[in-house]
């Protein structure tokens, strides 16, 4: 007599969660086996270089070292002492590049938000390399427009094929 399962609540969550685990590992590993396409397009990009910002309203007292590498150049090195209110590390590099003459270049991606694409001479898809940042050298799993420096922090930006 063949015997019947029955599906309980936890088969069917336990599904749901390894369907949600395959598509994020997709989703982070996309662009090692398709690089230079986004693994998700929710809306049409928009190219844009650096442009001057607004004068920020207040700051705050904060030293935080921003470096930025690719292979052995040094691409920028600063420490920047008194940090926009709301300022997050895309804009933090940003305007840091911008104070510099660094070559700038990111794209907007509706509801995602901003990827950057070029620093320096050091263009993602190159070689196989991308820029990718971290944070007391932790990579952070939110995007740089998200992440909020805090006092103290050494944010690093290096252009390498993956997480290392």
């Amino acid at each position: 007599m063949a015997s019947i399962v029955r599906w309980s609540r936890l088969h069917y969550i336990a599904i749901g969660t390894s369907i949600i685990a395959i598509a994020v590992i997709l989703f982070l590993v996309w662009p090692v086996f398709f690089p230079g396409t986004p693994a998700i397009v929710l809306a049409p990009s928009i190219e844009t270089s650096t442009m001057p910002m607004a004068a920020a309203s207040s700051s705050v007292s904060a030293s935080v070292h921003l470096l930025v590498t690719a292979g052995t150049s040094t691409v920028m090195d600063a420490t920047v002492n008194d940090l926009s209110k709301g300022e997050n590390a895309f804009m933090l590099l940003k305007n840091e590049a911008e104070k510099e003459g660094v070559p700038f270049v990111y794209k907007t991606y509706p509801g995602m938000g901003d990827l950057v694409t070029r620093i320096g001479a050091f263009t993602n898809g190159t070689g196989q390399n991308y820029w990718q940042y971290s944070v007391n050298g932790r990579y952070v799993p939110v995007g740089a427009d998200d992440y909020a420096p805090q006092p103290g922090d050494s944010i690093v930006w290096k252009f390498i094929k993956s997480q290392e």
